[in-house]
């Protein structure tokens, strides 16, 4: 993972205008997403973002984050294409301490906040932007690197997401930071959680996925 270039105020302000201020709620996806869950209803958000301003968007990843983008081009040695736009709310969980237990159940993972690295081909990243000021109270993305997963691990029993110690280690890069701020990671080799909010508090986040695509 690495700290990308910062959004622009004006990238910022577009998704906060046309998406979190009219507090327009992807209805069908937050169902999904909540679907077979026990309790915590609702506690996971997901936001429409129609065809033009995925379009709106797409122009300010290639404007804002040029340098960034041509990096990963250069390191893959292919051109990198965005696969998927998200915009999401983390809330507040209730029992929070169940999720200190050995092992979890599916049913209990509201929003990703499990240890897990994600199932997708080795040539997917994910890029996160802060949408607001994160502090460790609004619940920012755990991760840790490569090398820190492998001893992660080896030292928490880990055998899935539902079944491995909780105890954080040393190598634990919390995502916190100003608004706009943003992180790029390979999701499919570092293992990475959601945090849980404090009471009252929340995470806005813009999730793009991109994908290197031989040529």
């Amino acid at each position: 993972y690495f700290k990308g270039s910062k959004a622009s105020k004006e990238f910022i302000d577009l998704i906060q205008k046309n998406i979190i201020n009219k507090n327009d709620v992807d209805e069908k996806t937050t169902e999904f997403l909540n679907q077979n869950k026990i309790g915590n209803k609702k506690k996971n958000i997901s936001f429409n973002v129609n065809p033009s301003l995925r379009n709106k968007i797409i122009e300010f990843i290639k404007r804002d984050f040029k340098d960034d983008l041509l990096g990963l081009e250069n390191y893959y040695n292919n051109k990198i294409s965005i696969a998927e736009i998200q915009v999401k709310r983390n809330l507040p969980l209730e029992n929070k301490e169940y999720y200190n237990r050995y092992t979890r159940t599916k049913e209990f993972e509201i929003y990703s906040n499990y240890y897990h690295v994600d199932a997708y081909v080795n040539t997917h990243i994910k890029m996160f932007i802060n949408l607001q000021d994160v502090s460790e109270e609004d619940g920012p993305l755990h991760i840790y690197s490569k090398s820190s997963t492998r001893k992660f691990i080896k030292e928490n029993k880990y055998k899935n997401r539902q079944n491995y110690l909780c105890k954080e280690l040393n190598g634990l890069y919390v995502n916190s930071g100003m608004v706009g701020e943003t992180l790029f990671a390979n999701t499919t080799e570092c293992l990475h959680r959601a945090g849980i909010p404090k009471e009252n508090r929340h995470r806005d986040i813009l999730f793009i996925s991109f994908i290197a695509i031989p040529e």
